[in-house]
């Protein structure tokens, strides 16, 4: 692993870096969920003790564990559990700490039994994902949040591509918002 973390090191050197990382989101053993909480500071301990649905407890302690084990790849003189996280306005987070010679930001999705992390040395990063369903009634969210242009190409294709295209334009608009910190619904109609 240590070479892992040398080549991502070297990497956030270059700059104008940008990874995605997947995670499957699935059960995991009660070590995994310890090891989790190990590195996770006081208040998201105390945040996962208040989600009752233990699919989602799971998940939000993994991927409180996966961005500070990720983040220290890139910094490794930064041990997961001495990352700093705030958040804007609309309630994206990011890091506030330590001090770093090339600053990281980053961004997290999940769906689908799937989670999505970016990270990057630029200045902002989004990313989304979405678990597609062929049975999804998309044309209520197209009327709603989709431009005029949008919603035009989406009539013109034939039925059978229509759906791969809202999950498209549904994903590059839903990461392009969360790039830029917005909240969702207000940056969806642009």
């Amino acid at each position: 692993m240590a070479d892992l973390s040398d080549e991502l090191s070297a990497l956030v050197r270059e700059r104008d870096l940008a990874h995605i990382w997947l995670l499957p989101s699935g059960p995991v053993t009660e070590d995994i969920a310890r090891e989790a909480e190990q590195v996770m500071n006081t208040e998201e301990c105390a945040r996962a003790g208040q989600i009752r649905s233990p699919e989602v407890r799971q998940q939000y302690r993994l991927t409180r564990a996966l961005v500070r084990h990720t983040l220290s790849r890139y910094q490794p003189q930064i041990p997961p559990d001495a990352w700093c996280f705030e958040a804007n306005e609309s309630g994206k987070p990011f890091v506030a700490g330590p001090p770093q010679e090339y600053p990281l930001q980053f961004n997290l999705s999940h769906s689908g039994g799937w989670i999505a992390l970016a990270v990057t040395t630029c200045e902002t990063v989004g990313v989304d994902i979405q678990f597609k369903s062929e049975q999804y009634d998309f044309l209520p969210v197209t009327r709603r949040f989709f431009t005029a242009e949008e919603s035009s190409e989406l009539d013109t294709l034939p039925p059978a591509e229509q759906l791969q295209r809202f999950y498209a334009l549904w994903t590059i608009k839903e990461a392009c918002s969360k790039a830029r910190g917005q909240g969702l619904y207000s940056a969806l109609r642009q």
